[in-house]
Parts: structure tokens; C-alpha cells; sequence
């Protein structure tokens, strides 16, 4: 029986339903190929909303744990005739299982509600039921798998909740997929909320939106972070950016770095053709841009120079390259030719450094 009922071996069943395929091959028949692919679609939709509901992270390549996947298994019952029927349960295999909230979360009945909003067309359903973009996106990449193709209907029912569909949807789901947003490599900058480093997550606040951001990073990085719990990193990875093009997901992490604004010294410049020497060392401090954080700006109005770079790294290069830009159109320009205002500037840049 649905939410309680323990079993042998401390197993509790949490949930129950039935799957139906009709037109199935025969009537009462269907490839075994085909039921794998349907089953193992369920049981992921099942893990992944339990996720959500546990608040379990999610990495983009969906691994349940061992505790996400003895606490939510789905087993099978004797299939029944008419049309391909297959009744199944989500049970609690756990030694430790108890029946805790027999009102509680029901897996299937969950999965059912979600398919129902699919067959309704209804996307703002499933936006609120989840809220989460990357469980959201591999439950409906995992819809998109688990179809019927043909003229087969798929029917999922679990409590007072049925859901019907058929391969006509696929191309629906796949549009709402598009409108996800888009993948990209790209550098994000963000204050560090937190880090777990059990579970190796670490999650971001997004200075212009205010969003946390929530990524697991391989244990090779795990360097970089110890002795933080505050500040400001940059990440670099894969980002799921929204239609405002927006960051609302770091889908993969390659690299994470603290943000190093001390002053950056600059006693040479080799730049194209350009070849200086600083008379004295030069430092400018970096700073981050002041509307959204992201880029690192380096400054110095006496000389000029105003570079801007997505991170400390390129922003060096990108001053090595501002410096040989304004000493080309100024040191190097017919004083004659140059504004009164100009000419200072040649002046104070001729001060700063000598050609080589």
C-alpha cells in the first residue's frame, strides 16, 4: 500500500503506479529494448525530483548516490494484459528505512505530474514544480529519450494523477529546451557563499543578479580553496546563460581562482613592435568593473592608459598592449601634430619609459 507498508529487510514503499504503452507490438508485447528505456526513464525522473526535494546537488552528469538510489528504487510487479501494463513501486531499501510522513513526497505520483504538464503543453507547470534549471533540463533531456515513437501512447499513472503521451510531444519538449537558455566557456566572477568539501560544491553569488550559483569542482582544484570561506573567485567552465544571456547555472568547472587585485608591476612592454623599458617600475592596482564585477580594470589616467580584460591574466597582456597603443599615436607622434593636452601626455609617457 501507497506510503506505508514495510517490507521485509527494513524496505518501506513509498510510492506506487502503473506504466502503460498502447499499440505496443502484439498488444501484449513490447521489445525488451524498448521497457528498458522506459523503466530506467522513470527511475532517473524519480531520483531527479527526489534530489529537488531533498536538496541534494546535482552535477551535469546525473550520478545518484547510494543513499539517493537505496531510498528511492523502483521495482517492478507482474505485468498485466490488454495493453502492455507494467505496475511498479518506489521503494525504501535502506536498512535504516522508516515510514516517516506518510503525506510526504510520493516519487511517482511527482514523475506523473510532470508528464501530465507536458501533455497539457503546460511549461509554466513544470517551471514551478521545478524550480531547479539542471534537474529540470535532465529530467525533460530524459523525456525526450523515453517517448514513444509511432503511434504508441505512453501512460503513466500513479494515485489519483494520469498522464498520457505520445511521439508528437517530442518536438514540443525539445522547444522547451531551447528556451533553457545556451551552454558556454566563459569566466564568471562571484562572492563565495559557501563550500562543501564532502560533496565538493561550491556555490557563487552573482554580483549583478544576486543568484547563487552552485557547481561541483574536481578534487584537483580543491587546492585553491582551502583557508576560504569569503571573498571573491572567478571560475572558469561551461555556464548556462539565459536569455538575457545571464549566467543562471555552472554546468562544469575547470578552473577556480581567488581574485588577485594586489598592484601589477610593469617594467617592460613588448608588444608588436613595440620594445620598452619602464624608467622606474610601474604599478597600476586592478580593479573590478563597478556595474557588474566581471571584468578586471586597470587604470592610469596621467599615462593614459585604460585596459580592461576578463581576467588578471589577459589583463596584463592587455596592458603590455594599451601601453604600445598610446605610445605609438603619442611618444612617437610629431609633437606639432598633437593638442596642448596631447602633448603632456607625450611628455609624461616619455618620463615613464625608453625605447629599446
Amino acid at each position: 500500500m501507497r506510503g506505508g507498508g514495510v517490507a521485509k529487510m527494513g524496505a518501506v514503499r513509498l510510492d506506487e503506479g502503473v506504466v502503460r504503452v498502447r499499440g505496443a507490438e502484439g498488444g501484449h508485447e513490447i521489445s525488451a529494448e524498448r521497457l528498458a528505456a522506459i523503466i530506467t526513464g522513470i527511475q532517473r525522473t524519480v531520483r531527479l525530483l527526489a534530489a529537488q526535494e531533498e536538496d541534494v546537488a546535482v552535477s551535469r552528469r546525473f550520478k545518484p548516490s547510494r543513499d539517493l538510489r537505496e531510498h528511492y528504487t523502483l521495482v517492478l510487479g507482474i505485468p498485466e494484459a490488454g495493453c502492455y501494463a507494467q505496475p511498479m513501486a518506489v521503494v525504501d531499501t535502506r536498512e535504516t528505512a522508516t515510514l516517516t510522513d506518510p503525506a510526504g513526497f510520493f516519487p511517482l505520483q511527482a514523475a506523473t505530474g510532470v508528464l501530465a504538464a507536458i501533455q497539457r503543453d503546460d511549461r509554466d507547470a513544470i517551471l514551478n514544480a521545478v524550480p531547479h534549471p539542471r534537474i529540470r533540463r535532465s529530467i525533460l533531456e530524459g523525456v525526450v529519450d523515453f517517448l514513444p515513437s509511432g503511434e504508441d501512447t505512453l501512460e503513466l499513472a500513479a494515485g489519483a494523477l494520469t498522464a498520457s503521451l505520445d511521439a508528437m510531444k517530442r518536438e514540443m519538449v525539445q522547444h522547451w529546451l531551447s528556451l533553457e537558455g545556451s551552454a558556454v566557456e566563459t569566466d564568471i566572477v562571484g562572492e563565495l557563499i559557501a563550500i562543501k568539501f564532502e560533496t565538493k560544491t561550491i556555490t557563487l553569488k552573482f554580483p549583478p543578479t544576486g543568484t547563487h550559483l552552485e557547481a561541483h569542482y574536481d578534487i584537483d582544484l580543491e587546492e585553491t580553496l582551502f583557508g576560504e570561506r569569503r571573498g571573491m573567485v572567478q571560475v572558469s567552465g561551461t555556464v548556462f546563460l539565459d536569455d538575457e544571456a545571464c549566467p543562471i547555472e555552472l554546468l562544469e568547472v575547470t578552473a577556480i581562482r581567488l581574485v588577485d587585485l594586489s598592484p601589477i608591476v610593469i617594467r617592460h612592454v613588448r608588444h608588436g613592435g613595440v620594445r620598452l623599458d619602464a624608467r622606474v617600475p610601474l604599478e597600476i592596482t586592478p580593479t573590478l568593473s563597478e556595474d557588474d564585477h566581471q571584468l578586471f580594470e586597470a587604470r592610469d589616467e596621467p599615462l593614459g592608459i585604460d585596459a580592461f580584460a576578463s581576467t588578471r591574466d589577459k589583463l596584463v597582456e592587455a596592458l603590455d598592449e594599451e601601453i604600445a597603443f598610446v605610445w605609438e599615436c603619442y611618444a612617437l607622434e610629431d609633437p606639432a601634430q598633437l593638442s596642448t593636452g596631447a602633448q603632456a601626455l607625450r611628455t609624461r609617457l616619455l618620463a615613464a619609459f625608453q625605447g629599446v
